[in-house]
């Protein structure tokens, strides 16, 4: 007895130190792949000595230069602006389809609707770049409802609007759970009281679908942030109305591509490390 019960203490113990010792890996893993490189690339893009004048850690002449032509751009030529503005009108209307296609999947069935909803879901395996040939016959021969697409700075919107967005199956299928969860006698209530369908959807279903809008709205939003394929696409950069991704993809900056990298991924950086904790208790409610 007091044999196994020493040997049971060592086995936890041993598997404690273990535990730990994986953890310091980790971490040194992450410092030295992940923030380290980081750190490196900012000190280099203040770095005005010269490239032979090799730093340990500070660099001996510092410069802000970079970073200040960035901002002029950023404001002056309204890409962070426009940036902000896609990504945001986009969430949002991403928001209202997704949210009535997971209602309508979920509540009203139909003949045909789980078909519908796995064509739906098959998309995801279909990059953009391999419907770009598509999409440009398309809209160049058979435009939507009579609407110019290319140079069009509401292109990427009508498209959101469609249910094209970015990784749109994967937010019909989130809300589509979120409703098929929902407890059945508060919609039955709703109908009861009067509410058409709706009413039900808007009044009662989508308020208690909070935790998944704040999940569809936050993560599209990052996405159509850094996103450039859409703008790229649709010519924005020759309508005026480009933004910061598209600008670093082209190459238009003035500024070093790392100084630019840094400064695009900041707004975003500030925005994700303030709604983070948000973000993944909304995600883990979802699929409890």
């Amino acid at each position: 007895m007091i044999i196994s019960k020493i040997s049971n203490k060592t086995k936890n113990k041993i598997n404690l130190f273990l535990l730990k010792l994986l953890r310091v890996l980790l971490f040194a893993l992450i410092l030295f792949v992940i923030i380290i490189p980081i750190i490196k690339v900012f000190l280099d893009t203040i770095n005005a000595s010269d490239y032979s004048d090799h730093y340990v850690f500070i660099p001996t002449k510092v410069t802000f230069n970079l970073y200040k032509r960035i901002l002029r751009d950023y404001f002056q030529k309204n890409y962070l602006t426009h940036s902000l503005i896609i990504a945001t009108l986009s969430s949002l209307i991403q928001v209202c389809v997704c949210s009535m296609a997971g209602f309508a999947f979920a509540k009203l069935k139909f003949k045909g609707s789980n078909f519908l909803f796995w064509c739906i879901i098959f998309t995801l395996f279909m990059t953009f770049e391999s419907l770009e040939r598509t999409y440009n016959n398309l809209f160049v021969y058979y435009p939507l409802f009579g609407i110019k697409f290319f140079g069009n700075k509401n292109a990427i919107f009508y498209l959101y609007m469609i249910g094209a967005g970015i990784k749109a199956p994967v937010f019909i299928y989130l809300f589509r759970n979120s409703f098929r969860n929902m407890d059945e006698e508060v919609l039955d209530q709703a109908r009861i009281d009067g509410c058409s369908v709706p009413k039900t959807f808007l009044k009662v279903a989508l308020p208690l679908a909070k935790d998944s809008i704040f999940s569809c709205f936050f993560i599209t939003f990052i996405w159509e942030y850094n996103d450039y394929t859409y703008p790229m696409f649709f010519s924005y950069a020759s309508s005026g109305f480009s933004t910061v991704t598209l600008e670093v993809a082209i190459g238009r900056f003035g500024a070093g591509t790392n100084a630019v990298a840094l400064s695009m991924v900041v707004p975003i950086l500030i925005i994700y490390l303030i709604l983070v904790k948000t973000l993944f208790n909304s995600i883990a409610k979802d699929h409890m």
